[in-house]
Formats: C-alpha cells, sequence, structure tokens
C-alpha cells in the first residue's frame, strides 16, 4: 500500500516534511483566527465599528497573501510568519 505525497502523517513524531497542502491549511486557519482577534482587538480600542472590523481583517489577510512568496518553511513555522 503506498501513501499519497498529499496525505497527512498520522503520527505526530513522523518527521516527513508537510505536503503544500497541509502548510497552506495551517496558514489559513492560523491566518484567519489572527486577522480576527487582531481586527476584534483594534475595534475595542479605537472604537471603530463593526464594520470597519471586517474591512481591518480583509486588509490583514490581504497583506498575509502577498507575503506567502516570501515564506522559507526551512526557516520557520508557517504560523510564525504569518504573525510578523
Amino acid at each position: 500500500m503506498s501513501m499519497d505525497s498529499t496525505a497527512s502523517a498520522a503520527d505526530p513524531g513522523d518527521d516527513r516534511p508537510k505536503s503544500v497542502n497541509e502548510l497552506f491549511d495551517e496558514i489559513e486557519r492560523f491566518a484567519v483566527k489572527l486577522a480576527r482577534e487582531v481586527s476584534r482587538r483594534l475595534v475595542g480600542r479605537l472604537g471603530l465599528s463593526v464594520s470597519d472590523a471586517k474591512d481591518i481583517e480583509q486588509e490583514l489577510l490581504t497583506h498575509l497573501v502577498q507575503k506567502l512568496p516570501q515564506f522559507d518553511p526551512s526557516r520557520a513555522r508557517p504560523t510564525t510568519d504569518a504573525a510578523q
């Protein structure tokens, strides 16, 4: 039985590199959560409206997408790069 190259490693101790799809999924989950948290904090601190929070969230996600080509998985985890 062969393992698909995009299949997730079931064993957390498995040191095989993650597939591109797995890396993208990890970045996406983290980035959406981070953008949502940051936009809500800004709304609270600056007294902005809920619609402003959605705009801020979208701008943050756009910025992260633009940074993706610079990401080097050999130097940092995707979540570390996204948080900067």
